[in-house]
């Protein structure tokens, strides 16, 4: 493996991504000034990454794969089963259908498609071609430039997967930005999955007596402070996502400068429209929406005197169930199968996420709500309460399962999350033991004060603060270089290097 600790010249591969293109490159002038990486190659999606070395003459990206053009290439492979098959064998975990699974613009058709539902826009044949060419393009970069290390951020599709699983096998660095994993903080890993290496790391080390974290006192406190007022997520706080805070005027003006701006769009045929919408779809998205807004379903009276198990929806499409939980993707499915996996006397509290009403039409609700002991919660609902009053917390991969951990709640996971490494998490891999998880939970949890701190100090340890948000939609790349969080990715991506990876 690559040492970064005594190289003087780096090389570096980025995940140019849509709109996070101009922080990224802000990222990778601190990182040429500050750490000596000087050489970068990229693997982008979107137009700004297309664009990448003709708006700026600070770095040359060499190459640049862009995922849209790959596609679009594609079409003209003549697919060659042998090398596939060889190629599969040699990075596949162990196959790679879970890459298109994950890949929401083909498996979904986002976001042409206003609702979530798996509608593939490729057949075998055509999948295979788009699998043959980015594996041969990402493999060919990574043997020509050897970079010193990869680096992403909100990874999950087919292009950068495959990058992801090449690079790993070439024993070359790669490290992921996991943006806003709890209460605004973020982190490194080194997997896709929604686990923390360096976290279960420290943690594991607190378990064993080895090491006394330096963060204890502080874990404690947060603890203390989130029992007795409990933060709202992120996504709730953040103005630039809450659409619900806007002005209905201030919609309406958004609404048409961005259907203007489609309209100019639709023109320009500088570059390919692979996984962009129409004007059409635009206009047609938004009446859905609005739709939907106004048509919201009968919600069930809560009764907090009743025994309840809850359950929140995940927002779709995300990485948190395509990529976390591959195979618990259908979340009316898995609701009713920790509905009819309950005692008799239980009612099931679901509640959608908070960024999900508008974007699901009625009869979602109107099949969630069919099976006789489920409650449909209103979104508006204060989850900490829904928490507190439950007996049991189930969730995919939700960050709710975590903040029952602060209120001693048993929690139930399907899917792959860093919080799983805690010994009272009940995971639940196949639904024939659902209903004896649930029983041993309900029956038999012991929540584990000590273990809890020890878990939050490694999670505090390992953690830093970045306001994602200001970074984004920031149009000016001269702010965004003076923004002190970019300082900071920096900064604890090298630290994460030189203390987990070699």
């Amino acid at each position: 493996m690559t040492d970064l600790k005594n190289k003087k010249k780096l090389k570096g591969c980025m995940f140019l991504n849509r709109s996070y293109v101009k922080w990224q490159h802000a990222l990778v002038l601190d990182l040429k000034k500050r750490y000596g990486v000087e050489e970068w190659c990229a693997y982008g999606y979107g137009k700004g990454a297309y664009e990448i070395n003709k708006i700026q003459n600070d770095i040359k990206y060499e190459p640049v794969l862009i995922d849209e053009l790959l596609f679009v290439k594609a079409h003209k492979e003549v697919v060659d089963e042998e090398y596939l098959s060889k190629k599969e064998k040699e990075y596949g975990h162990p196959y790679w259908w879970q890459e298109f699974t994950s890949e929401r613009q083909m498996s979904v058709n986002w976001p042409r498609q206003f609702y979530n539902t798996f509608n593939p826009t490729l057949n075998h044949h055509e999948i295979k071609q788009q699998f043959q060419i980015r594996i041969r393009e990402i493999e060919k970069m990574l043997d020509e430039v050897k970079p010193d290390f990869v680096f992403l951020a909100d990874a999950g599709a087919m292009g950068i997967n495959i990058l992801y699983y090449i690079a790993k096998k070439k024993g070359i660095p790669t490290v992921i930005l996991s943006i806003s994993r709890f209460s605004g903080l973020s982190g490194f890993t080194d997997n896709l999955f929604g686990t923390f290496n360096t976290v279960e790391k420290i943690f594991e080390d607190i378990r064993s007596k080895k090491y006394l974290s330096p963060k204890r006192e502080k874990a404690i406190r947060f603890i203390q402070d989130f029992r007795s007022r409990p933060e709202k997520p992120y996504y709730i706080l953040s103005e630039f996502w809450n659409k619900s805070m806007q002005s209905s005027a201030k919609k309406f003006i958004l609404f048409c400068k961005n259907f203007i701006r489609k309209c100019i769009d639709s023109f320009d045929n500088s570059f390919p429209k692979v996984y962009g919408y129409s004007p059409f779809d635009f206009v047609r998205h938004n009446f859905l929406f609005w739709l939907n807004s106004y048509k919201t379903p009968k919600f069930h009276t809560i009764d907090y005197k009743e025994d309840y198990v809850f359950f929140a929806l995940t927002s779709e499409p995300e990485l948190s169930l395509l990529m976390q939980a591959p195979y618990f993707a259908d979340q009316k499915w898995v609701v009713r199968m920790v509905a009819q996996s309950l005692p008799l006397n239980f009612k099931l509290y679901v509640k959608d996420h908070p960024q999900m009403p508008g974007y699901r039409n009625s009869n979602f609700y109107k099949e969630i709500k069919k099976f006789p002991n489920i409650k449909l919660i209103d979104t508006k609902t204060d989850s900490m309460e829904l928490i507190k009053n439950s007996k049991l917390v189930v969730t995919i991969t939700g960050t709710v399962g975590f903040e029952a951990l602060f209120f001693k709640k048993p929690v139930i996971t399907f899917g792959s999350v860093n919080y799983n490494a805690i010994s009272f998490i009940k995971k639940c891999r196949t639904p024939d033991d659902l209903p004896f998880i649930i029983k041993d939970a309900l029956e038999n949890h012991k929540h584990n004060e000590e273990e809890f701190v020890d878990f939050v100090s490694a999670f505090l340890e390992d953690s830093f603060k970045i306001d994602i948000t200001k970074l984004i939609f920031e149009r000016d790349i001269e702010k965004i270089k003076q923004n002190p969080d970019i300082k900071i990715i920096a900064d604890e991506m090298m630290k994460y290097f030189n203390n987990y990876t070699l």
